[in-house]
């Protein structure tokens, strides 16, 4: 899920988020949230796995 504390951002975040995973980029949600920890513009939570 990916949280922006403004969704006017979502453009660029959008084209950063291609750049770093391509054209089969993993699925997503992402929702404007009210206030982020630290005055942060965006966070992203996630879950990987490592073979």
């Amino acid at each position: 899920t990916c949280f922006l504390a403004n969704l006017e951002d979502f453009p660029a975040f959008n084209r950063v988020y291609a750049r770093y995973f391509g054209e089969n980029p993993p699925p997503r949600t992402t929702v404007q949230a009210a206030r982020l920890p630290a005055g942060a513009l965006v966070e992203v939570d996630c879950i990987a796995l490592v073979e």
